[in-house]
């Protein structure tokens, strides 16, 4: 068994090796890692929420700087901030690898109410991955201020289903983004307004 050291900051030493109670020997029922068929709702949202956040520090040359909360109990997965004006904008995001009706190619989003506030500078960002889960397909990005009058209202949540398709013409148009650099153009826009 091969022993892994680390050196750190303080000069202690970190033993990396592995305990008994988790360690795989051949006696082991488990020769090998379990393998997923497919992502969980959980890891979609995560790669969303990753995804979005490179993306859009890179689409804004580095002007917006994105931070990933540690916990999202209020609604809030990414907290951007503008270097050049100082401000802040919060965003729920909601991540999709698919469409729900293949006929209508819409996608549902839901935002639960028990999250939902209504604040000038949060927005909520819809996204459909693409088949690969390396980008999207498209992404919708509506101000908390006007969720309300554009979703499906629910006793416990807001719920958009807007259509992914090119042509459409639904309520959830104006709101549309092809790229997550448009998506970046829009908050930019947003931001400077306000300044």
């Amino acid at each position: 068994m091969q022993i892994f050291g680390l050196q750190t900051m303080s000069h202690n030493s970190v033993d990396f090796r592995p305990r008994a109670s988790v360690a795989v020997t051949m006696n082991s029922p488990f020769k090998t890692a379990p393998r997923m068929t497919a992502l969980t709702t959980s890891q979609i949202g995560k790669v969303g929420e990753t995804l979005v956040a490179s993306q859009l520090m890179l689409a804004s040359g580095g002007r917006l700087s994105p931070f990933l909360p540690l916990a999202d109990d209020d609604g809030v997965d990414l907290v951007l901030l503008d270097k050049v004006t100082a401000a802040a904008l919060t965003i729920q995001i909601k991540s999709r690898t698919d469409v729900d009706n293949k006929k209508a190619q819409t996608v549902e989003f839901n935002v639960r109410r028990a999250t939902f506030t209504i604040q000038a500078d949060a927005y909520m960002l819809g996204i459909l991955l693409d088949a690969a889960g390396q980008g999207i397909r498209s992404a919708w990005l509506v101000p908390n201020a006007e969720l309300e009058d554009v979703s499906n209202r629910r006793p416990d949540k807001l719920v958009l289903t807007p259509s992914a398709k090119s042509t459409s013409n639904d309520r959830y148009t104006p709101y549309r983004c092809r790229t997550l650099v448009e998506v970046c153009e829009r908050l930019l826009a947003a931001i400077d307004s306000r300044a």
